[in-house]
């Protein structure tokens, strides 16, 4: 795109440092949404809150028993909604299966979110990956809080029977954690009774990359019959 004599100049700008945090926050994701696949069996749900343009749902389409529930802004859901229909439509495929979609502000809706998603199919008996991608820039201190308290709340119920239930956020938690130390965003989930399982961060703390899994509060280990379906991840940061 640009010529060998100015691509260190482009390499530092503010377009290029985005590009590669929306690169790493992809590949960061996607492993983790690969894990839990690999883990699970029949079926099992991934909750993409603040879904924007991501196109999980369509590149993971073919796998059977897997459902993809989206929340984002109505404008966003609407466009989206649009552009799927489309890309679908090129690709041949004239009757896909119906886009999950809850249409809502997080602002508003926070703490309110698992509720909302219930009549379109949403479970609490089948295995969940709940991603959060950058979409916590956009909410109060308030809203944020109340939406991480309500997804721990899910994960501590999911844990019960099935430990591979996660949530991965790549996104901000300013003011509740700035630092970029493993120990500090272990803490922190820990006041939400989640456990870390994987860290990292970037620009000294403003940007969290966090794998976590909920707690059962029933019991001091949390165990359950399915424990033995967990696989080993690995820790960065």
């Amino acid at each position: 795109l640009v010529s060998p004599m100015l691509a260190p100049l482009w390499q530092s700008t503010p377009v290029m440092q985005k590009l590669g945090w929306i690169k790493q926050r992809t590949e960061f994701i996607d492993r983790v949404v690969k894990q839990f696949l690999s883990e699970t069996e029949s079926e099992r749900q991934v909750l993409l809150v603040g879904a924007g343009y991501d196109t999980r749902a369509l590149r993971f389409r073919s796998l059977r028993g897997l459902s993809f529930f989206e929340v984002d802004l109505p404008e966003v859901i609407k466009a989206k909604t649009t552009m799927r229909t489309r890309f679908l439509e090129e690709q041949g495929c004239f009757a896909p299966a119906p886009t999950l979609t809850l249409p809502a502000n997080l602002n508003a809706k926070a703490g309110r979110v698992i509720e909302g998603l219930m009549p379109l199919g949403f479970r609490r008996d089948v295995p969940t990956l709940i991603v959060v991608e950058a979409v916590l820039f956009y909410l109060s201190p308030p809203a944020k809080a109340k939406l991480l308290r309500e997804m721990a709340l899910f994960l501590a119920e999911q844990r019960r029977e099935w430990p591979q239930a996660r949530l991965v956020l790549t996104d901000n938690l300013a003011p509740f954690l700035r630092s970029p130390a493993r120990s500090d965003a272990a803490a922190y989930f820990n006041e939400l009774s989640m456990d870390l399982v994987e860290h990292s961060s970037l620009w000294g703390g403003a940007i969290q990359f966090a794998h976590v899994q909920g707690r059962d509060q029933r019991t001091p280990g949390g165990s359950s019959r399915h424990e033995g379906r967990v696989g080993s991840s690995g820790v960065s940061g």
